[in-house]
């Protein structure tokens, strides 16, 4: 985590089996991330420091959550997926 003026402020590790290098990082639902890497979009719960749901996507690109946070589209480089807030 960050503060406004760019310092960190606290880190902690991502705990997940076989995890390789974390390519992107976008928000997700209050309290959770979704973290792309090794061709694996999961959901990550900061609170619980658990991995809560995962989905086999390659080439994320970008995801768009509706504003209450129910739906989110995650584009790839070759087609637009949509998915529920668990995945």
């Amino acid at each position: 985590m960050s503060s406004f003026d760019g310092s960190n402020t606290k880190k902690w590790p991502i705990v997940k089996k076989n995890l390789g290098k974390i390519e992107k990082i976008f928000p997700g639902p209050l309290g959770k991330i979704l973290v792309f890497a090794d061709d694996c979009l999961f959901m990550y719960d900061l609170s619980a420091r658990k991995v809560v749901h995962e989905v086999t996507q390659s080439d994320v690109k970008r995801v768009y959550w509706t504003p209450n946070y129910c739906h989110a589209a995650v584009i790839t480089k070759t087609s637009i997926v949509i998915l529920n807030k668990t995945l």
